[in-house]
């Protein structure tokens, strides 16, 4: 597996202590103290995993309905539920600091989500949503939580989306959406104006961005059923720098990865939803 001339291995027995059941996991991102954060407990709930895969904690089931993307912004988790409709936003132990959206209450208006799948935050403490499977659009709100503004429609063509599903914002501020159901990533800049798209990645499900002194890349998962289920590893001009993967129920292959998080050296966790669990991928 190679990434820029850097060879991954994956973990084998990842996590390495857990006895409970991990369902379809949908979300995975790291905390700055490298705990793994997984949006797939049995019960819809987050499950909490030491980088070397002990276990330590599961909590969300109270709250959660539909748990769905997962991210972590100075060590706060945001978390979008596509049964509730809403966007949380947690401390690391779980309690819920606020919401966003009607509970239960699908819309299209200013303070509603109709299944909201993943959250971005920019250099400005601006919260994007990608809203989602049900509004195929993406809301903008300032750092307070209140709408700025939103953009997309059902459709093919620049700007719209069918079933936009993860979101990632790069140091320049370049908004890269995985635009699942047009099997494509589209580029916008903070204020929604088009800029490109890559179509030669397979079915984009799962995004994260990694920026650091040697790269800038984005990571790609193909999660398309008739696909080859690979990892891409891609530079913010869209060329392929590396992939690996493949279809499979063995270590290092995949069923569905569906959402995708980088550590700070540069370990690889990858969450599977048919898979059902969570593969750790160590840089060598």
């Amino acid at each position: 597996m190679i990434f820029d001339m850097i060879t991954y291995n994956v973990v084998n027995n990842w996590p390495s202590n857990f006895n409970g059941a991990l369902a379809g996991v949908t979300g995975i991102a790291v905390d700055s103290n490298g705990r793994v954060y997984a949006a797939g407990g049995d019960n819809s709930d987050v499950v909490v995993f030491d980088s070397d895969g002990s276990y330590i904690c599961s909590w969300g089931k109270d709250f959660l309905k539909g748990r769905h993307g997962l991210r972590i912004f100075n060590d706060e988790v945001w978390i979008t539920d596509i049964q509730l409709h809403q966007v949380f936003v947690c401390t690391l132990t779980g309690k819920v600091i606020k919401a966003f959206g009607k509970a239960g209450v699908p819309g299209t208006d200013t303070d509603q989500f109709n299944k909201p799948t993943d959250v971005a935050i920019d250099g400005s403490g601006n919260i994007y949503v990608t809203d989602g499977y049900g509004n195929s659009r993406v809301m903008c709100l300032d750092s307070n939580g209140r709408y700025k503004f939103s953009w997309g429609k059902h459709g093919s063509m620049p700007g719209e989306f069918v079933y936009p599903h993860n979101i990632v914002i790069d140091k320049d501020n370049r908004i890269y959406i995985a635009d699942r159901g047009n099997r494509r990533v589209q580029i916008f800049d903070a204020n929604s104006n088009y800029i490109s798209e890559w179509t030669h990645i397979g079915q984009p499900y799962g995004l994260c961005y990694f920026n650091s002194k040697e790269r800038s890349v984005v990571f790609v998962t193909d999660g398309a059923a008739e696909g080859n289920q690979n990892i891409f590893i891609v530079n913010r001009q869209g060329s392929v720098l590396g992939q690996f993967g493949g279809k499979g129920i063995a270590p290092g292959l995949f069923q569905t990865p569906h959402s995708i998080a980088v550590d700070s050296q540069q370990n690889i966790y990858v969450a599977e939803v048919n898979g059902k669990r969570v593969q750790k991928f160590i840089k060598v």
